[in-house]
């Protein structure tokens, strides 16, 4: 149940509020299984993407800028590299997307 309400709660906003955009997926190796069925179906969708496996917190600081709105989906058990790139200096977190 835990596994596709996830895939279905991501699909479902992706769809209805980030069609448009491009997607920028982030994951790292703590991922449970129903992260892994989430991420299978939000790989199926027309968005174009990055995908990112967070190893250590540097790696979130790898994504690309877009023209497009982009929508961020971080998937991470190790709140670290998010707080990493909240704190960069200068600032690489893109606050006009979504």
């Amino acid at each position: 149940v835990e596994t596709a309400s996830l895939s279905q709660l991501l699909t479902k906003v992706v769809k209805e509020k980030l069609l448009e955009c491009d997607l920028v997926v982030a994951v790292d190796g703590g991922a449970p299984h129903s992260w892994q069925d989430a991420m299978y179906h939000l790989l199926q969708l027309p968005n174009p993407r990055q995908v990112v496996q967070v190893k250590r917190p540097a790696d979130l600081l790898l994504v690309t800028r877009s023209s497009r709105c982009r929508g961020y989906l971080l998937l991470l058990q190790d709140p670290e590299p998010l707080i990493t790139l909240a704190k960069a200096t200068p600032p690489t977190w893109d606050y006009d997307d979504r």
